[in-house]
């Protein structure tokens, strides 16, 4: 197959539940960062398109819940993989046999699963988790909402990957939806070997 060209950028964004408008507040996350993300520096361009997303959410929301997203995200460079997150939606890279959580999750101490921070929802700018990586061509890479990893493990996540035909992100929401998950269910496979 065809390379495509660097880099390649892939967005989970999840509209916060509960609060207005979650599909546009999701929307305007992916279009404020693909807008910003080039062939520069990713962690600059990524911080750069976090807070632009936030200021335009935060005026944009006109109710008592104003409008949030989480996100999380990659860039495949050349060379790199830039994963970055922001709310607690998750990033992880999966081997042969192993799996590993890359982002990290913005939930308070508390126990609870209330985020600790978010783009727009009325809180203050975020600060981005980002975490830059050796482009692994054996490596898996995957993007998912708390709708999906919140229902299921991460063995079954790894046999969807290890069996799946081509639908593994598709399956996953699947697999999500069946165990009881009532949240909204985004993956994304990346398999920069393909």
């Amino acid at each position: 197959p065809e390379k495509l060209p660097s880099p390649i950028v892939c967005i989970v964004a999840d509209g916060l539940g509960g609060h207005e408008d979650g599909e546009t507040a999701s929307r305007v996350v992916i279009e404020e960062l693909v807008t910003c993300i080039g062939e520069g520096d990713f962690k600059t361009a990524i911080a750069e398109g976090i807070s632009s997303a936030h200021q335009k959410l935060s005026l944009m929301s006109r109710g008592r819940r104003p409008m949030g997203s989480t996100v999380v995200g990659i860039v495949l460079g050349s060379t790199q993989a830039v994963f970055f997150n922001v709310g607690d939606s998750r990033a992880y890279r999966l081997g042969q046999s192993n799996i590993e959580q890359v982002s990290e999750d913005d939930l308070s101490s508390s126990g609870s699963h209330m985020l600790s921070q978010c783009i727009g929802g009325g809180s203050r700018l975020p600060k981005p988790h980002v975490v830059e990586l050796q482009r692994n061509e054996t490596e898996t890479y995957l993007l998912m909402s708390d709708g999906v990893w919140a229902s299921i493990s991460d063995k079954m996540i790894m046999e969807i990957i290890a069996s799946s035909n081509g639908n593994s992100a598709k399956d996953l929401c699947d697999l999500a939806v069946q165990s009881g998950s009532e949240d909204d269910c985004t993956a994304i496979v990346i398999r920069p070997n393909a």
